[in-house]
């Protein structure tokens, strides 16, 4: 082989290897650059994502709660003895002159009788004279002929000394026997109140119905 033919072989692969290589080059570097886009691209919507899930929360239920929403309630006021409450929007109440205003509540619609001999509705309101109100606690918290007492304890709500009985009905009245009454007597110097829930039907939701009477209770206001 001559010189000059071997100069020409040697240019020849030189070249050969040189495109090789910045074809080998050329292909890991954009292999490289299209990962890194496309890392780059699942971030940025990795981030969009968990900002519209911030931006638009996904409803949920919280039924713990024991707070009164305004939304969801409608306020009562008894002129008559100068207090108000809450109840919720798909309850009823209704009464026959203005001392029964803010009394009676119940799930569904009533009517209330001229005569009230026994619980016509769930829920009831009873105003206590202060001078009668010891007497009164004595009548819930000991057994009678018509409840046992299961729990008696004292408590603070709205700045107002409230003690809570549950008790069950011993089946001597009106009330069958082993449905549960849950009632929050509340101290005032001028108007002590007993507010309370009764179990109406055997296959009533106590719990929700102790729900609501609680709720009540935390919404009561004097005016």
């Amino acid at each position: 082989m001559t010189l000059k033919k071997f100069k020409t072989v040697l240019k020849t692969t030189s070249a050969i290897v040189l495109v090789v290589f910045y074809g080998l080059g050329a292909f890991f570097l954009g292999k490289h650059s299209q990962e890194s886009v496309s890392s780059l691209v699942k971030g940025v919507r990795t981030e969009l994502n968990i900002e519209g899930q911030i931006d638009r929360p996904q409803p949920y239920s919280d039924t713990q709660s024991g707070a009164v929403i305004a939304s969801y309630v409608n306020l009562c006021s008894n002129t008559a003895y100068s207090f108000q409450l809450s109840y919720p929007k798909d309850w009823f109440t209704t009464y026959n002159d203005k001392y029964q205003e803010c009394t009676f509540f119940a799930p569904f619609s009533f009517v209330v009788p001229s005569y009230v001999e026994h619980d016509i509705v769930p829920i009831h309101v009873v105003p206590v004279e202060p001078g009668q109100w010891q007497e009164t606690l004595k009548l819930y918290e000991n057994p009678n002929d018509y409840q046992n007492v299961l729990t008696a304890k004292n408590t603070e709500i709205n700045g107002k000394v409230v003690e809570i009985i549950d008790s069950i009905a011993t089946g001597n009245g009106f009330v069958p026997k082993g449905f549960v009454k849950k009632s929050y007597l509340v101290f005032d110097g001028e108007l002590p109140l007993i507010i309370y829930y009764q179990q109406q039907t055997a296959d009533e939701d106590t719990r929700t119905m102790e729900k609501v009477l609680n709720d009540i209770v935390v919404s009561l206001k004097y005016f």
